[in-house]
């Protein structure tokens, strides 16, 4: 779900964020959204729009002020693309299956193949069939993706993901919109040894502005990467997948470049301590000494954990698994916008 706040210019102005939060899937067209927009601010005679706040955009695009009919529908494919991607087919009991995930794309198809929504399913909202129609949604579904370009999912394991979203409910108090948040963003989980569910969250594609320096060897790499579109692309790709090539190297060699040895944790957000829950993106290797620190100070003994060796084998198949999925969804993205929506800067030289 994309989602904007549309105020006016005119009101920014005069003190006033008065607005309202717009659902980008709600509309058809760019003129439904304008229409929506009018309707919003009609207290203006001629309202100049502009976005304050943003929600749920898709991979790349830009927290703007305002969208134009292109970018409006470039969104809205993405986000379509994005919804086919999240669906799973569920086994949910003996004699019924379940599609869950974003299903309001193909919600048309699924009623017409027989199926019922029901949003208070033990696995999340979803659509339920008789165990009869799995070779038709497996087909329905596959249609979709191969006619959005999207590389079919693996199936979940249902029971860690039941945990996980228990766990999340705990750790959030029930609140429904952070619990949709939270299972929406997460890529991958996994079971650690001692108890705690590791969650490896859906990375977001960086295609900002690049900075650089405006001398010295910084300014002529900045000159080297930005020579042509290739080399726009190559610097964008290391950039975006740095994290895990990093990440990947250190868990495989457990050295520094010092020589030092490494020992791979992961560290438990003090927020949700109560549900045994972990953040992928917060793994990290280090040196032996920091982590007796960390695991003597008070502020921080009760979230480190030191991975087992049974741990970081099962984390750094997902990380190399999650980093082909996310290599496959960036160069989906140069596809798509090649490098239109990807700029590059010094700080001073450019300004």
């Amino acid at each position: 779900m994309a989602r904007c706040y549309v105020g006016t210019y005119g009101k920014y102005n005069g003190g006033s964020l008065a607005g309202g939060w717009l659902d980008l899937s709600d509309y058809a067209t760019y003129q439904d959204f304008l229409k929506a927009c009018r309707e919003l601010h009609k207290n203006e005679s001629d309202p100049e729009f502009m976005i304050q706040d943003w929600e749920g955009l898709p991979d790349g695009f830009p927290a703007s002020e305002w969208i134009g009919e292109e970018e409006f529908n470039e969104i809205k494919a993405a986000l379509e693309e994005e919804q086919t991607a999240d669906l799973q087919i569920i086994d949910y009991s003996d004699k019924c299956i379940a599609v869950v995930g974003e299903t309001r794309a193909i919600k048309d198809s699924l009623k017409k193949l027989g199926g019922r929504f029901n949003g208070r399913l033990t696995c999340g909202a979803g659509w339920v069939f008789p165990k009869t129609k799995l070779d038709a949604l497996k087909g329905l579904i596959q249609f979709n993706q191969i006619k959005l370009g999207v590389a079919p999912k693996q199936q979940k394991d249902a029971t860690l993901w039941e945990e996980f979203k228990l766990r999340v409910s705990k750790a959030e108090d029930g609140r429904q919109e952070f619990i949709e948040r939270h299972m929406k963003d997460a890529s991958e989980i996994m079971m650690t040894d001692c108890g705690v569910i590791l969650v490896f969250d859906k990375p977001h594609v960086d295609a900002g502005t690049f900075w650089f320096h405006d001398e010295g060897p910084n300014y002529e790499y900045y000159k080297q990467v930005t020579d042509n579109d290739e080399t726009k692309k190559e610097y964008f790709l290391r950039q975006n997948l740095h994290k895990y090539d990093d990440l990947i190297k250190g868990m495989t060699e457990r050295k520094d470049r010092f020589g030092y040895e490494l020992v791979p944790v992961f560290h438990e957000h003090e927020w949700c301590s109560k549900g045994l829950l972990g953040w992928a993106n917060e793994v990290r290797m280090m040196e032996e000494h920091r982590v007796r620190e960390d695991e003597q100070d008070p502020r921080t003994r009760n979230c480190v954990h030191r991975m087992t060796e049974n741990d970081a084998k099962k984390a750094l198949a997902i990380l190399k698994s999650e980093r082909a999925k996310f290599e496959k969804r960036l160069q989906t993205y140069l596809k798509r916008y090649g490098v239109s929506k990807i700029s590059f800067g010094t700080y001073w030289a450019d300004r």
